[in-house]
């Protein structure tokens, strides 16, 4: 249900009954947006989850989902600027008072902690990337106040201090515990198609998913598809996802005349049904947290060539499962890709192993236990 702080706050009752609290950046359609609907929804209990977009918009396809659950409340903050929301945002806080407040983006985790200052609510931050990174894109001054507040935090990557200078990487542990959990993927929804993937058949196809941000890389794959048509591979490779990046990579895609080979498909809805129709599962991002995206296309029956961003190498077993390289060598990511090409049966393989360690290691049930284990670690009952 969708609630403003005014209608809420009028509503004791509801009030009452609110256990838990969440604040991410928005509700669209990316992975920390995912991760957050999968836990909220299958957190279980008989109290209501609220949930706090800092930048509220009412097309967010997560708020739509949400809306739909009757134990999750949604606010509007109905703010402008910094200062009215942390205002608002502690308001609401403060009159439901639930037994946690847990920040799903990296620069809301101060607001999270200072919206709970003084109460019996627990703070908790999260971190959703290298930290490098967080710094580069937050500003100075939030980067180190989310870094250092609140004391417990949640990271869904191992790698989060990788390229921290020493100094803040020892300030950050410590004025902070952080405990580990990979992301969790509907592997009920992300599962192989019934019809076998054909890797004998050709063209190769192959494919990619993500918004086109410049940290995703999507140039390198496509020089990739054009280096493969070099050296003798029929290939054909469709990406999903939108993004500022768009109207640069169609024409670079122009320009070296793959319009048959690089297709564009927009954003899809049916993910599931895209990965099914491919071969080969490619990803070469420079940054990333724990990638849902490769755990997904390893539940459709995929083998994976990916760069080493972020947690991949933990989710992508090397030479078991698919191939990972070091990010931004473009020779490796050929000459693994030709390797790949040429054996239909090593694809074929990487699709069942990956398959089954998606199924054994990767479902949302297992996500939410995890979750549920680190907030017991912090005096939380649930």
């Amino acid at each position: 249900m969708l609630e403003t702080y005014a209608s809420l706050n009028t509503n004791k009752a509801l009030l009452n009954k609110i256990e838990s609290a969440f604040i991410v950046s928005d509700l669209g359609n990316g992975g920390q947006e995912r991760q957050l609907y999968n836990l909220v929804k299958n957190l279980g209990g008989d109290k209501i989850k609220l949930v706090i977009p800092w930048d509220y918009c009412s097309e967010d396809r997560y708020l739509k989902l949400l809306e739909g659950e009757k134990d999750v409340i949604v606010i509007d903050l109905q703010s402008k600027g910094l200062k009215a929301k942390l205002k608002t945002t502690r308001k609401i806080i403060g009159s439901s008072q639930p037994q946690y407040f847990h920040s799903y983006t990296f620069h809301l985790n101060f607001i999270a902690w200072i919206s709970a200052l003084g109460l019996s609510t627990k703070a908790i931050g999260g971190v959703r990337s290298r930290l490098s990174l967080n710094r580069k894109t937050g500003g100075f001054v939030r980067f180190y106040l989310s870094l250092i507040f609140p004391y417990h935090r949640i990271s869904n990557n191992y790698s989060c201090f990788y390229n921290l200078d020493i100094s803040t990487k020892l300030l950050a542990k410590a004025f902070s515990k952080t405990q580990f959990v990979h992301n969790g993927i509907d592997t009920h929804r992300f599962k192989a198609a019934e019809k076998s993937i054909n890797f004998e058949s050709r063209p190769l196809k192959t494919i990619s998913v993500g918004r086109l941000f410049p940290v995703k890389q999507v140039d390198q794959i496509i020089s990739w598809v054009a280096a493969m048509k070099e050296s003798g591979v029929d290939i054909q490779h469709e990406h999903a996802g939108k993004g500022p990046e768009m109207e640069n990579l169609v024409a670079k895609v122009e320009k070296l005349g793959l319009e048959k080979e690089f297709i564009f498909k927009g954003n899809v809805n049916d993910v599931p049904s895209f990965m099914s129709t491919a071969q080969l599962f490619v990803h070469a991002a420079r940054f990333e947290g724990c990638p849902n995206v490769i755990m997904e296309a390893m539940a459709c029956g995929l083998p994976i060539l990916s760069s080493n961003a972020g947690d991949t190498s933990f989710i992508v077993d090397h030479g078991e499962n698919g191939y990972v390289f070091e990010i931004d060598d473009t020779e490796a990511m050929l000459s693994l890709g030709l390797e790949m090409a040429s054996k239909p049966d090593l694809l074929a393989t990487f699709a069942d192993n990956g398959q089954i360690k998606a199924k054994d290691n990767f479902g949302i049930s297992q996500y939410v236990k995890a979750v549920r284990e680190a907030y017991s670690k912090m005096k939380i009952s649930i």
